[in-house]
C-alpha cells in the first residue's frame, strides 16, 4: 500500500484526489475530513517518510487503501483510492451440532451489525477453536468463509464446523500392569476422568495431546525408574457410543527386568569407602533406576561439597553384561582442591538493600564451603518473597587471579519482583455474615524512608526488609482497623521486632452486647534455630463494652466492666510444619503466658498451650491433631466474674467445635448470650482426603470445655460432621460442611457453616 517510486521525494503535491470505493448510497464520505487527517498536503512537498505513516494509519481505519502516484510537470498528483470497512450483515454456523448457534455466537464475541475487521475477526475465530479444545472435541476442524455483499460494502461470515469425537474421558484403563502400578500412576498422570460435578470448574477430564504426550513421558519414566528400560507405552481412544465420552487406553509392553550389578568406585582419596557407600540409593541385585543412580551421585557431590570441595565432579559409567538383564555401575570421582568462602557479593538489587538479603545468606567469610548453604540461602531468600528469581553460585575469588588460591567468593544475583498488594476484599461466613474492607500490604517496606519521602518520592519506601500490613474491615458483626509492622533480623540480629495498633468494634460474640476496644501490641521474637521460637510481647488496650439487649441483671452488670488492660508476656514456638498454611506433616506447639497488672485497672495471669500435628497417612491423606488448653487466673481486685468479657475463653463455631453457634459453648447470659470462661480445652481430629486439583473433603470429631471456675476441666460438648475446603482461588479458600452436635440444646447449634478463607 505504499509508493514504490523512491525519485518522488522532494516534489511539490499538487493535486490529492480521493476516491472512496464501496460507499453505501445512504452515507456520506467526508472528503475534507480525510484529507485533514493527512500530514501529507497539496502544496506541501512530498515526504515518503510521512507519506507510508499517513498510509499506515489509513489501514487501521479502512480495510483497504491503494495509493496511485503520477508525476506531471515536475510536480506529483496523488489519487487514493480507499475501501470503507464493511459491516457484518450475516454470521452463519455449519455443522455444529453440540453447540448451539447462539452459544457460539456468544464465544465468539462479534455480532451481525458491528464494523468488520479482519484482524479482530481471526482473534475471535481462535477463541471459537480454544472452545472445543477445552470442551475436549480434539479432533475439532473449524475453517470459515467471507463473502462480500452489496457491492462490497457488508461481508456475510460462514463459519464450517467438522466437530469430531468428543474428548471427555470416561475412565482410564490399563493394559499390562499391575493394580499397585496402575493406582502409583493414575496419581501421577495429568490426564484425569471427567467429573460431571467438578470438571467444568477444573478443566480437568478432557483430551489434549499434549497433555497425552506429556502423560507417556511420564509412564515410560515411571516403569523406567522400576527396571524396566525397554519398556513401550501406547496411549489410544475408544468412543463410547451414545455417551459423547471416550475410554483412554493405555497399553504397555514392560519388557525385560533390569537390576544393578557391581559397583565400583575410583578416584576417592578425602573419604573412606564406607563413607561414600552410605550415600547410595541403590544396591546389587536392586531394580534398575536411572533416577536413584541420580540420586546416589547428587549424594556424593553433596558430601564433598559440604566439606569445601566444591568442583568434585563425580561421574558414572554403565555397562550392559552380555546376555544378561544386569548393568554394571562404574563411578568415577575427581575430588578438586579444598575451598574456604572468600567475599559474599550481592547483584541485581535496585532496591531492596544488600544488608537485608545477606541477612538471609547461610555463608559466612572465611568458613569452610558447604555446598548445600548455597542451595539453602536461594530457597531463603526466594522465601522472602522480594526475589522473582535467585542464583546463588561461587566464582573464583577476584583478588587472587593469576595464581591458585584456597577461597572461592560467592555471589548472589537476585531479580526483584513487586512486594506491594492493594485489595478490596468481600465474604460471607457463618460467624461475621456479610464483610468487606481494603488491605494495602508491602513486604519489603522501609520505614527508614519516610523523612525522605517528598524529596525522592515513593521508592525510598520500598527495599528495608520490613513488614506492613494496613487492613480496614466492615461487617455486619465487625469493624476494625489494623495497622502491623515488624523489622526482621533488627540490627543485623536474630531478633524479630514490630508493633500492631488495631480499634475494634466486634459484635460477633452476641448481638446482646458489643465490645469496642482500641490499643497497641509491642513483640519482639528470638530465632533460636529453625524450628524454634521465643517471643515477648507487650500489650496496652482500652476496652469499653456497651449492652444493647438487657435479658439480665448480669448480663448488664459484666457488660459495663470497662478499663484499661496493660498485660506482658513470653512465649516458646516451635514448628516443623513443612508449609506455614497448608501443612502435609510435622508438629506446631506454643507455650504461652502473660501477666497483666502492671499498671492498668485489672491483674490476671493468663497460661496457654496449643498444639497441632500433622500426619500423612498416604500421598491423598493427612490425619489432623488439634489440642488446645488455656487458663485464666485472676488475683488483686480482678474475679472472673469483674473480668472483660473481651478477655475471656470462648469455644463454638467454625474454627472450633463445629455443629455448635459461635462461642456459645460454656456459661451464658441468657439463651444466646455467651459468658465466656476462664478455662478452655479443645480437642480436634480430622482428615482430609485430596479429591482432585483444589478441593478437599474432610471428616472431624471437635470437642471443647469453657468454664468461669479456675483451672477446671469439665465435660466436653463434642460434635461430628463433614465438609469441603475449596482453593480455586487461593487468596480465598473457601470451606463448608455440615456438623451434628452430641447433646446440644436447640438454641446451641448451628449444623451448617462455611467460611472465607480460615485453617485447622
Amino acid at each position: 500500500m505504499s509508493a514504490q517510486t523512491p525519485f518522488y521525494e522532494s516534489l511539490k503535491v499538487a493535486k490529492i484526489q480521493v476516491t472512496p470505493r464501496n460507499v453505501p448510497v445512504s452515507t456520506y464520505f467526508d472528503k475534507k475530513n480525510f484529507l485533514s487527517r493527512l500530514e501529507t498536503h497539496e502544496g506541501g512537498v512530498f515526504s515518503q517518510q510521512e507519506f507510508d505513516r499517513d498510509l499506515r494509519a489509513l489501514a487501521e481505519d479502512y480495510d483497504r487503501v491503494e495509493p496511485v502516484l503520477e508525476e506531471k510537470n515536475n510536480e506529483l498528483y496523488i489519487t487514493l483510492y480507499v475501501w470503507l470497512k464493511p459491516t457484518i450483515s450475516a454470521i452463519y454456523f455449519n455443522g455444529n451440532e453440540k453447540f448451539t448457534n447462539k452459544k457460539l455466537l456468544k464465544e465468539l464475541g462479534i455480532k451481525p451489525g458491528e464494523i468488520f475487521d479482519r484482524n479482530a475477526f481471526i482473534s475471535a475465530f481462535n477463541q471459537l477453536k480454544l472452545l472445543y479444545v477445552k470442551k475436549g472435541y480434539f479432533e475439532a476442524e473449524l475453517e470459515y468463509s467471507i463473502e462480500e455483499v452489496c457491492e462490497g460494502s457488508q461481508v456475510e461470515i460462514t463459519v464450517c464446523i467438522e466437530e469430531g469425537r468428543a474428548g471427555r474421558i470416561k475412565r482410564i484403563e490399563f493394559e499390562g500392569l499391575c493394580h499397585r502400578e496402575e493406582v502409583d500412576l493414575l496419581q501421577m498422570l495429568v490426564t484425569k476422568r471427567y467429573r460431571f460435578l467438578f470438571s467444568w470448574i477444573t478443566g480437568q477430564g478432557v483430551y489434549h495431546h499434549e497433555m497425552i504426550e506429556h502423560d507417556r513421558m511420564t509412564i515410560l519414566n515411571y516403569l523406567q525408574n522400576e527396571g524396566y528400560a525397554d519398556a513401550m507405552v501406547d496411549l489410544s481412544l475408544k468412543e463410547v457410543p451414545d455417551q459423547d465420552r471416550v475410554i483412554l487406553l493405555i497399553s504397555v509392553d514392560k519388557g525385560a527386568c533390569y537390576s544393578f550389578g557391581l559397583t565400583s568406585i575410583e578416584g576417592h582419596v578425602v573419604f573412606p569407602l564406607e563413607d561414600i557407600w552410605s550415600k547410595f540409593y541403590f544396591c546389587k541385585d536392586m531394580n534398575f533406576s536411572p533416577e536413584k543412580l541420580r540420586l546416589t551421585l547428587n549424594a556424593i557431590q553433596d558430601l564433598y561439597g559440604s566439606c569445601g570441595y566444591i568442583d568434585a565432579i563425580v561421574d558414572a559409567k554403565l555397562k550392559l553384561r552380555e546376555g544378561e538383564c544386569v548393568y554394571d555401575v562404574e563411578i568415577y570421582i575427581e575430588e578438586g582442591c579444598q575451598y574456604r568462602v572468600g567475599l559474599v557479593k550481592v547483584f541485581g538489587n535496585s532496591c531492596t538493600q544488600s544488608s537485608v538479603i545477606l541477612n538471609e545468606s547461610l555463608v559466612c567469610p572465611g568458613e569452610l564451603f558447604d555446598i548445600r548453604k548455597l542451595d539453602g540461602t536461594e530457597r531463603r531468600l526466594l522465601g522472602t518473597g522480594y526475589f522473582g528469581n535467585v542464583n546463588v553460585y561461587p566464582v573464583r575469588s577476584e583478588s587472587h587471579y593469576g595464581y591458585e588460591s584456597e577461597f572461592r567468593d560467592v555471589y548472589i544475583e537476585v531479580e526483584e519482583t513487586d512486594t506491594g498488594n492493594l485489595s478490596l476484599f468481600f465474604g460471607f461466613s457463618s460467624l461475621d455474615r456479610l464483610f468487606g474492607g481494603v488491605e494495602v500490604t508491602e513486604c519489603n517496606f522501609n520505614i527508614g524512608g519516610i523523612p525522605n519521602l517528598l524529596n525522592c518520592g515513593p521508592r525510598v519506601l520500598r527495599g528495608g526488609g520490613e513488614y506492613l500490613h494496613m487492613k480496614t474491615n466492615f461487617g455486619d458483626r465487625q469493624t476494625s482497623y489494623l495497622l502491623q509492622w515488624t523489622k526482621p533480623h533488627f540490627l543485623d540480629s536474630p531478633w524479630i521486632v514490630g508493633f500492631d495498633v488495631e480499634k475494634c468494634d466486634n459484635r460477633t460474640l452476641s448481638r446482646g452486647y458489643e465490645i469496642k476496644s482500641y490499643g497497641g501490641h509491642l513483640h519482639a521474637t528470638y530465632v533460636l534455630n529453625q524450628y524454634m521460637r521465643y517471643a515477648w510481647h507487650y500489650r496496652a488496650l482500652q476496652t469499653r463494652n456497651s449492652v444493647s439487649s438487657h435479658s439480665s441483671q448480669i448480663l448488664d452488670q459484666e457488660g459495663a466492666i470497662s478499663g484499661f488492660i496493660s498485660a506482658i508476656g513470653v512465649g516458646v514456638h516451635y514448628d516443623s510444619t513443612d508449609h506455614p498454611r497448608k501443612p502435609s506433616c510435622g508438629f506446631r506447639s506454643k507455650l504461652s503466658g502473660e501477666l497483666a497488672g502492671i499498671g492498668g485497672n485489672f491483674q490476671f495471669l493468663k497460661l496457654g498451650y496449643f498444639n497441632s500435628y500433622y500426619y500423612p497417612m498416604w500421598p491423598r491423606g493427612i490425619m489432623k491433631f488439634r489440642g488446645d488448653i488455656q487458663f485464666i487466673h485472676t488475683f488483686g481486685t480482678t474475679t472472673p466474674t469483674t473480668l472483660p468479657l473481651g478477655e475471656r475463653l470462648y469455644l463454638g463455631g467454625d474454627t472450633t467445635v463445629r455443629g455448635y453457634r459461635p462461642y456459645i459453648i460454656g456459661p451464658l447470659f441468657g439463651p444466646n448470650e455467651p459468658r465466656g470462661g476462664v478455662s478452655s480445652l479443645l480437642l480436634s481430629e480430622e482428615y482430609q482426603h485430596h479429591l482432585f486439583s483444589s478441593l478437599d473433603a474432610f471428616v472431624f470429631i471437635d470437642a471443647g470445655y469453657v468454664s468461669l471456675s479456675e483451672f477446671t476441666i469439665g465435660e466436653l460438648r463434642s460434635s461430628v460432621g463433614f465438609g469441603f475446603r475449596c482453593g480455586f482461588v487461593p487468596s480465598m479458600p473457601f470451606t463448608v460442611g455440615l456438623g451434628f452436635p452430641y447433646k446440644a440444646r436447640s438454641n446451641e447449634t448451628q449444623r451448617f457453616f462455611f467460611a472465607m478463607g480460615g485453617c485447622f
